[in-house]
């Protein structure tokens, strides 16, 4: 199949609403990063038309692996129309802020608009003097009503003297392979589907690494930093990715790409990221990624989640995600599947590639255990209802009320349902199955494909988990997504052979977070992440800060009338166990000063998991790497 295609399952017995159609509209699309550094693209698009009168053109709203209204329409400008050099005036619509009308001329045939559009700067934006990422999503209109699989795009970009570029499309002329795009580039006409499934990376410092398996079935870390020796990895490191391909391999069985490119930005303005696509995805870490054991280590799960997400999320996607055009809603019932089981499986491939350092595993699921268990919001919201929200927890702004709210917890309580699944798969079939064996049926679907989409709904998660091993696989949903529960999943943890608790002594993974991201992790005692120079991250609203008034994006200042640092905040937590006095601190709260009395004797609580000698040890197991088969 053509490299970059997107092909739909016709499940037209099922009613499926996707099935292949002819393309209707071919777009034409230019883009110019000459302006990269001033945070701008500038775009021209040309859009056949028929007839006179008014067409209406949207702006993509709802973007595929944000499962929300994300589309940021906020950030384009400069909008201009022309049809045969005749200037068209437009409106916006005024009930959809997304979609703009423009009156065409008599005799129009083509409708011509340049507009830019205005990334968000260095805290949030995806461009920097040395780098930038374009999601074509953010720079495209298509007729309103057209499905994206029905309208064509021919894109090409003209890149900044000296950048190169990479990308899943494929270009208009041959172009081998592992070489970067340099100039002017022009790509093979695609729907706009697989358009806006394929960012583009550039910047002007790239190293492309090739992962080539002994099949020549082939993918690719494409690097680019702010500077050039940061993009240049170890041989170690190249080796772990590419036992991260050889053990996905071993899981799924089959792949659904032709030629994968993990598309990695190595940058403290533009880290963060990650964002799945059919064959590639889009993953940004900071910049000391590959120099620093402590940041490489905190990014261990990133490129295994993501790259997860090729079979589960774009190959098997739920039926409410599979939506005809950009602008209608989406349905994310069913996330706890797509990103919770992706979440599981993006920690276990860490850990069996190399990418995750021995025992990373086991602490994860601590530290995912403590942070649900911690929130008071989950005594009144059901896991459910935090995928259902999901637009508007993303949208949510103030730090306070933030875990009376509860967040995105379909990721990490996810995970732990689906290690609840795996142990109990393990557990009731003598260790003769496991999820493993799920991934292979559901995800890897036995023979290899190009890019396609087959979708799924509940009911076809419990007949596969059911043709695994026979169980009440609805009442095991019901119980942990649907109903509201006091307590995430323990049930994985203690099948699996090991019980949480909480000491004063921090686990490696935990000093390799802190060393990296320069905090002080006082969570699960003060209830709060401070800073290195006092700032408090948020506070949780049932532990001691909360109970003393203390609020989020406050500063230490002092801490039992000294001055703050992180190694008197210990201190002092340790001496306050032994005294009856309350810590003292002084903090400022947006330029108020004011003096907090905190009740607390409980010292340093860092979450941990220990072996329970009377269970079978199955976390080892399902960490341990498997032999890699390869996939057909």
């Amino acid at each position: 199949m053509p490299r970059g295609a997107i092909f739909l399952v016709a499940l037209l017995a099922a009613g499926n609403p996707l099935a292949a159609r002819a393309a209707t509209t071919a777009l034409q699309l230019s883009v110019d990063a000459a302006d990269a550094p001033g945070q701008v693209w500038h775009a021209h698009l040309r859009v056949p038309v028929a007839a006179s009168g008014d067409i209406v053109l949207a702006y993509p709203k709802w973007i595929p692996g944000t499962h929300g209204p994300t589309g940021p329409i906020a950030n384009l400008g400069s909008l201009r129309a022309t049809s045969g050099g005749t200037p068209v005036a437009w409106t916006r619509d005024p009930t959809d802020p997304y979609a703009c009308h423009f009156g065409l001329p008599p005799g129009a045939t083509v409708l011509d608009l340049t507009y830019d559009y205005f990334e968000g700067g260095p805290a949030n934006g995806n461009m920097t003097a040395q780098l930038a990422v374009l999601d074509w999503n953010s720079i495209v209109f298509y007729p309103r009503e057209a499905g994206i699989r029905d309208v064509t795009v021919a894109a090409d970009i003209t890149l900044r003297s000296g950048w190169s570029a990479a990308t899943a499309l494929a270009l208009a002329a041959p172009h081998r392979p592992f070489e970067p795009l340099t100039g002017h580039a022009v790509f093979a006409p695609v729907t706009l589907e697989t358009l806006v499934d394929s960012p583009l990376y550039a910047g002007a410092h790239e190293r492309i690494v090739p992962l080539v398996d002994a099949r020549g079935m082939t993918s690719e870390v494409d690097l680019f930093g702010e500077t050039a020796s940061d993009v240049e990895p170890t041989s170690a490191q190249v080796a772990r990715w590419q036992s991260l391909v050889a053990q996905a391999d071993a899981l799924y069985g089959s792949r659904h790409w032709q030629h994968y490119h993990f598309l990695l930005t190595l940058s403290d303005a533009e880290s963060g990221r990650g964002l799945e696509h059919h064959e590639s995805s889009a993953n940004g870490l900071p910049e000391r990624y590959l120099t620093d054991p402590d940041v490489y280590e905190s990014g261990s799960d990133l490129l295994p989640h993501e790259y997860t997400h090729s079979w589960n999320g774009k190959y098997r996607r739920p039926f409410g995600l599979m939506t005809s055009n950009y602008q209608a809603p989406m349905i994310d019932d069913d996330l706890y599947v797509y990103e919770g089981m992706t979440q599981y499986w993006g920690i276990v491939l860490a850990q069996r590639s190399g990418l995750a350092e021995p025992g990373t595993f086991e602490e994860t699921l601590a530290n995912y255990y403590a942070a649900l268990d911690a929130e008071p919001g989950r005594l009144t919201r059901p896991l459910l209802d935090t995928a259902r929200a999901q637009g508007l927890t993303r949208a949510a702004q103030s730090p306070a009320g933030r875990f009376a709210r509860r967040g995105e917890d379909y990721y990490t309580e996810g995970a732990l349902i689906w290690l609840d699944a795996d142990t109990l798969i393990r557990e009731r079939s003598r260790g003769h199955r496991s999820l493993d064996d799920f991934a292979r049926r559901f995800l890897g679907n036995g023979a290899p494909t190009g890019p396609m989409v087959i979708g799924y709904s509940r009911a076809d998660v419990i007949a596969a988990l059911n043709a695994v091993l026979p169980y009440d696989w609805a009442g095991f949903f019901r119980a942990r997504v649907d109903d509201v529960a006091p307590h995430p999943p323990a049930g994985g943890l203690r099948r699996g052979g090991w019980y949480f608790t909480y000491t004063a002594q921090r686990s490696d993974l935990q000093l390799r977070r802190e060393r990296a991201s320069r905090v002080i992790d006082t969570t699960y005692s003060l209830g709060s992440s401070i800073a290195s120079d006092g700032t408090i991250s948020y506070v949780i609203e049932s532990l001691p800060f909360a109970r003393a008034g203390i609020a989020p994006g406050s500063k230490i200042l002092a801490v039992n009338d000294q001055e703050f640092s992180p190694d008197r905040l210990r201190l002092a937590l340790r001496a306050a166990q032994t005294s009856p006095a309350p810590l003292r601190f002084i903090v400022d709260d947006l330029g108020s000063i004011a003096s907090y009395a905190v009740d607390y004797h409980g010292g340093e609580r860092y979450p941990h998991l220990v072996r329970d000698p009377e269970r079978a040890d199955l976390l080892s197991a399902i960490a341990a790497p498997r032999r890699a088969s390869g996939a057909r």
